[in-house]
């Protein structure tokens, strides 16, 4: 929602450069979900013969997904940046015991507490398609997915279950 024309700009790029290079594979993290699927969704739509290749989200110490933007935050930033690796996980580990609702408003409040941390979102979805969910669907169907500013530097991360 805070950057409509985004996807629409990641998507024109892309198909811009399979067309010029034409390749075989291309490699996108997890870390980015949303684009994850985006990129899934045009391969598939556009039928390119191209095999994408997911990588794993790579954690720092405390739970925080790294990331270039990582070296523009302090040690004491980073220290707080990891609320939203475990918010992510609190979710997961909730997931049977709170509904999206509680979880959700759980987590708004608790950064709202937190004067470091702009939360910008806080959604679950559909792992599948990213549609926005209200109850909990079948395991490895869940995404909770967080953007958030620390300190001017925007983070993203995502837990799937």
């Amino acid at each position: 929602e805070s950057r409509p024309d985004f996807f629409t700009g990641v998507i024109t790029v892309v198909a811009k450069l399979f067309n010029i290079i034409e390749p075989t594979h291309t490699f996108f993290g997890k870390k980015d979900a949303q684009q994850l699927r985006i990129i899934e969704k045009l391969i598939t739509d556009l039928n390119y013969p191209i095999e994408i290749i997911s990588s794993p989200i790579i954690r720092e110490e405390n739970g925080l997904a790294m990331s270039s933007r990582n070296k523009l935050l302090s040690a004491k930033q980073k220290l707080v940046a990891s609320m939203l690796y475990e918010s992510l996980a609190f979710c997961k580990a909730n997931k049977d015991t709170f509904t999206i609702g509680e979880l959700k408003t759980h987590l708004e409040k608790q950064f709202s507490e937190q004067l470091e941390v702009d939360l910008e979102y806080l959604e679950f979805v559909d792992a599948n398609n990213l549609h926005p969910i209200t109850v909990f669907k079948e395991n490895d169907n869940n995404a909770v997915c967080i953007g958030a500013y620390v300190g001017g530097v925007r983070l993203i991360d995502n837990i799937i279950f």
